[in-house]
């Protein structure tokens, strides 16, 4: 199983998990635990929509909604979802007589009792709780998506208001020849360029534990805790699998635009002041010089010529895999500093078929 493969199942368990927990919170306030039956069927019930809104959410509106603006999102999102839960409700909980009582599934829809529970409120209790959760589910991933992974939460409890110093490993993305690109496309559709650039390789970036912190024009700026970065080499790892899935979708470039992204990309590692900024627009930001460090030595990449440069304070705490190796590139001083710093590339070795 790839990294990326796993990343995707660990997200459907997630929604499943959600699903269950929040189903059986609602038998145990409305139902008690005096009896089986109704757990066996919120607890069917729950993990039927979330097994269906996992495929909804992680297949069908991934692949869509970047096309789409958010009034259509929006609708498409609240029809589905009202029709999962009612026909998951109905459904489930006639087939749950059926099994129970053994009798058909037209003698369910004549019985006094089933006419009797679709017409009193708990159903339709049933069908807006479950439709609440979801909406409150699918809006705490679209808060995470706008202001980035992690910041929702640390904006609810308050933890950078105050700032703090952390380490952490940032590793810079740009693309290759951004000037040439714009010239032969222009600006709205090198913007279009630059949406497919990033969505194709987001899911690498973060199945790899790392976390996008910005976008500047051509450039991504992705962070990572030094556990998260160096640990099997996740910073590096991500470097690749994102030029691998860029290389993936090459023949859909050249037929939307006639030009391939090259990347990019320097990975260093030191203190940084973290903590919230403004007032009437509120941002959790990092500063330090360890991002003017790191831009540096993305500019020795093109001097270089050279796909990825890491520093060598990267170099002395990682285990690289056995498939990369590196190169030393030799020393360079960073404007406007004094100390001098040890650069280094890495290339995957190259595979022997016998």
């Amino acid at each position: 199983m790839s990294h990326i493969q796993a990343y995707r199942r660990k997200s459907y368990w997630l929604f499943i998990g959600f699903a269950f927990f929040f189903s059986t919170l609602y038998t145990s306030i409305v139902d008690g635990f005096d009896e089986l039956f109704p757990f066996i069927n919120t607890t069917m019930i729950g993990l039927i929509i979330g097994a269906v809104t996992a495929v909804f959410e992680l297949e069908f509106m991934r692949q869509i909604q970047r096309r789409l603006k958010f009034i259509q999102i929006l609708i498409i999102r609240s029809v589905f979802y009202i029709l999962l839960v009612t026909m998951v409700i109905f459904f489930e909980l006639a087939i749950a007589r059926i099994v129970r009582y053994g009798i058909s599934f037209r003698e369910v829809l004549k019985s006094a009792e089933f006419t009797n529970y679709l017409r009193n409120e708990d159903f339709l209790y049933g069908i807006v709780y479950a439709f609440c959760i979801i909406i409150l589910f699918n809006f705490s991933r679209q808060m995470v998506k706008k202001l980035g992974q992690g910041v929702f939460i640390n904006f609810i409890t308050g933890r950078y208001v105050t700032p703090v110093i952390e380490n952490r490993i940032l590793m810079f993305i740009n693309i290759q020849d951004t000037d040439n690109i714009i010239k032969k496309l222009g600006r709205l559709r090198f913007h279009s360029f630059l949406k497919e650039f990033v969505a194709d390789i987001t899911e690498s970036i973060i199945s790899y534990k790392g976390k996008i912190y910005e976008y500047v024009d051509d450039q991504i700026i992705v962070i990572w805790k030094p556990d998260d970065g160096l640990n099997r080499a996740n910073c590096i790892r991500a470097f690749f699998e994102a030029k691998d899935r860029l290389r993936e979708q090459k023949e859909k470039y050249f037929r939307n635009f006639g030009i391939f992204p090259k990347i990019n990309v320097a990975i260093n590692r030191g203190n940084l002041v973290h903590g919230e900024l403004g007032y009437v627009k509120s941002n959790i930001v990092f500063s330090g010089d360890v991002m003017n460090t790191t831009s540096r030595v993305l500019d020795e990449c093109n001097l270089q010529q050279k796909d990825i440069l890491i520093t060598r304070d990267i170099i002395k705490d990682i285990e690289l895999p056995i498939i990369y190796e590196t190169h030393y590139c030799g020393v360079f001083t960073p404007r406007g500093k004094y100390e001098k710093m040890e650069i280094y590339s890495v290339i995957e070795k190259e595979t022997e078929y016998v």
